[in-house]
């Protein structure tokens, strides 16, 4: 069953033995240990100083066949490890050529277009909770993002006569994060600029997908806020029908210590009854979309969670309503879409619970203590910075270390 590799053993007039290269350090344990608990018979010779046994266990152990299931490319340009049946790989290898790169060598059917995918599907319940909120409007300023995204992309890599990869749908993902952080009332040139800083500056300046160094949809964001502040915090209303007006945002409300009976009620935070941006007004839809993306195993739920729980505990102390204060802004929208970005995330648990602890208390320091509102932005575009430095010094313990001895009678 393993699709890694193996080591096949064989000695004469004996049973082959396997050793995954996943576990090659126990296998070397089991060598310098013990020759009888891998079935294979020692090179004895004389030795000067420490006669036979010094010299058989100076010497490396004889073997009668090495047989390493190597990996080869497919028909369609993905990789492949060595199947199970040798006499298959065998076949088949002499007509495919080797790969001859450098690790990781085995890859399966993880790809970054399944990935991409999973995530517009989880996007889906809030772009319908915004359509229903705030009209077609929604749509086309998502669309228009998508579209400039795609065309920045393509044309940047036409220009500079790179490989397109726009078919693994990581730029319309970065459209679409991009159009539901922006306000319904936003014009044409300012979703523009904004994807172009986005994919160009955040992106592909730095080596595409994989090598930025700071969530390219937030980047835009950010730059969008610097250039026209009046239309990123301009909030208009909805359908007519929804009964939606032109207002301030609940945490504008908390912020001028106003009344809390002008504040909307925990139901209407839930179900989207407020002004805000396009994506982050439902709580509902970023809930099930959430989910999806859980079970999917596409992102882990560990920096949802700190996020939301630092965020939480901290906004007990400081805000006299914080269950509405945590279900205003994009908070909820930035723990599940924005912060559990793969490249600008850490691997490790306790690096991804670290990078979510961090990014909820930044959030309400910003939102108490500066002078925007909504800090959910800026946190997540910091702890991007120090992302790095969580894996330096927060690493996974490798294998094999820690573990005890083979013991062998």
């Amino acid at each position: 069953k393993h699709q890694r590799g193996f080591v096949l053993f064989k000695r004469k007039g004996g049973n082959a033995r396997h050793h995954s290269l996943y576990s090659l350090r126990k296998m070397l344990q089991c060598l310098s240990v013990s020759s009888d608990a891998c079935g294979i018979r020692p090179k004895i010779s004389q030795s000067r100083s420490g006669g036979i046994e010094a010299a058989a266990h100076s010497q490396l152990y004889g073997m009668w066949l090495l047989c390493l299931c190597l990996p080869r490319k497919t028909r369609f340009g993905r990789h492949k490890s060595a199947g199970k049946k040798l006499g298959s790989v065998r076949r088949k290898s002499m007509s495919q050529e080797l790969l001859r790169s450098s690790s990781p060598h085995i890859h399966d059917d993880h790809l970054t277009r399944k990935d991409m995918l999973h995530v517009l599907i989880a996007c889906i319940p809030a772009l319908i909770a915004a359509v229903i909120l705030f009209g077609l409007k929604s749509l086309q300023v998502v669309g228009l993002c998508v579209l400039f995204c795609v065309l920045t992309e393509l044309l940047y890599c036409l220009l500079l006569r790179r490989p397109v990869y726009t078919g693994d749908l990581s730029a319309a993902v970065t459209g679409v994060l991009l159009g539901m952080n922006l306000p319904v009332s936003v014009s044409l040139y300012a979703c523009l600029i904004g994807s172009i800083a986005a994919i160009l500056v955040a992106k592909q300046l730095f080596g595409g997908i994989g090598q930025n160094f700071v969530n390219p949809a937030l980047f835009g964001r950010a730059v969008m806020l610097l250039c026209f502040p009046k239309e990123m915090t301009a909030w208009s209303g909805g359908n007519s029908f929804v009964g939606l007006k032109s207002s301030a945002t609940p945490l504008e409300f908390l912020s001028e210590s106003a009344n809390l009976s002008d504040l909307p009620s925990v139901k209407e935070l839930f179900f989207g009854f407020r002004c805000g941006c396009i994506g982050e007004t439902c709580i509902l839809a970023i809930i099930l979309g959430g989910l999806y993306l859980i079970f999917a195993k596409v992102i882990s739920p560990i920096i949802p969670l700190t996020f939301l729980g630092s965020a939480a505990v901290l906004t007990c102390f400081l805000s006299p309503a914080p269950l509405r204060e945590l279900m205003s802004g994009g908070l909820f929208f930035g723990a599940v879409f924005m912060a559990t970005d793969y490249t600008t995330s850490p691997t490790s648990g306790w690096g991804k619970a670290v990078f979510g602890i961090g990014c909820g208390i930044l959030t309400v320091i910003i939102r108490h203590f500066a002078s925007s509102v909504e800090g959910v932005s800026y946190a997540i575009l910091f702890m991007n910075l120090t992302v790095p430095y969580i894996e330096r010094y927060i690493r996974p313990k490798p294998f094999g270390i820690g573990t005890k001895a083979v013991k062998t009678q």
